[in-house]
C-alpha cells in the first residue's frame, strides 16, 4: 500500500535538508555578525518627576533577534501629595525599573553609510512605582510599590559605525494593590527612553585580528 504524503510535508523536508546543507562560509558569516551594544540616555515618564536615566545592554542572537537587559531610575518627585483620581490607576506613578526584553527585528533593505532598524520588543520587568491616591490612615510619607510587569513597544534603531541612537515607546502592564479600591487594579503606564549606543563586538573582533596578524 502506498502512502501518500501530503505536498507541505515534502516541501518542509527539502527547507530542513536545504538548511542543514548550508555552506560553513555562510553559517561563519552568521555567526561572526554578532553584536553588543551598551546603550545609556534619558528617560520620559508620567510626571511628576518625569525625566530620569535609563541604561543596559544589548546583545543580538541572530539575524533577526535581540534581547536586552536594562534598567532605568526617574529623578525627583518622590514626595507626592495625595490626591483622588476617577479611575484608581491613574493613581500610580512609575519611578525606577529592571527590564528585560527580548525583540523581533523587522527586515528590511539596508542603505550603504549607516545602518536603521525597527525593532518589536515585550518581556518581563519589575518595577517601582509611587502610588498617590487615597491612603489609609496614619500612613506617613510616599507609598511605593514593587510589581512585576510585563513591557511592551516598538524600538527604532539608528547606527553608523559602531555608534548610534536608539528610541523606545513602551507601556508597563501590571495588576498594583489600589488603596482607593481595596482591591488588585489592572493598570498601565507609558514610557519614552532616548538613548546613544556603542557597539563593542566589531571593536573587539578588529583589534584581535590586528593582534593575531602574521602570528
Amino acid at each position: 500500500m502506498m502512502v501518500r504524503i501530503p505536498i507541505f510535508v515534502r516541501k518542509l523536508v527539502v527547507l530542513l535538508v536545504g538548511l542543514c546543507l548550508a555552506s560553513p562560509a555562510q553559517a561563519q558569516r552568521v555567526s561572526m555578525d554578532a553584536q553588543i551594544r551598551a546603550h545609556g540616555g534619558l528617560s520620559v515618564v508620567g510626571g511628576p518627576g518625569v525625566v530620569g536615566v535609563s541604561a543596559g545592554i544589548d546583545s543580538r542572537l541572530g539575524r533577526l533577534v535581540f534581547v536586552d537587559f536594562g534598567g532605568f531610575a526617574t529623578l525627583g518627585g518622590t514626595n507626592v501629595e495625595p490626591a483622588y483620581n476617577e479611575e484608581p490607576r491613574e493613581a500610580f506613578r512609575l519611578r525606577h525599573g529592571v527590564t528585560l526584553t527580548p525583540g523581533l527585528r523587522i527586515p528590511h533593505r539596508q542603505p550603504e553609510n549607516f545602518r536603521w532598524d525597527v525593532l518589536v520588543r515585550a518581556g518581563p520587568s519589575v518595577i517601582w512605582t509611587i502610588y498617590d491616591g487615597p491612603r489609609a490612615s496614619g500612613v506617613p510619607g510616599d507609598v511605593w510599590e514593587i510589581d512585576t510587569a510585563i513591557v511592551a513597544g516598538p524600538e527604532f534603531q539608528v547606527n553608523k559605525g559602531a555608534f548610534g541612537m536608539r528610541v523606545i515607546a513602551r507601556y508597563y502592564l501590571f495588576r498594583p494593590y489600589s488603596r482607593q479600591v481595596r482591591d488588585d487594579v489592572l493598570t498601565w503606564l507609558p514610557q519614552v527612553t532616548m538613548e546613544a549606543s556603542y557597539q563593542f563586538q566589531g571593536v573587539v573582533r578588529n583589534k584581535w585580528k590586528e593582534f593575531t596578524k602574521g602570528r
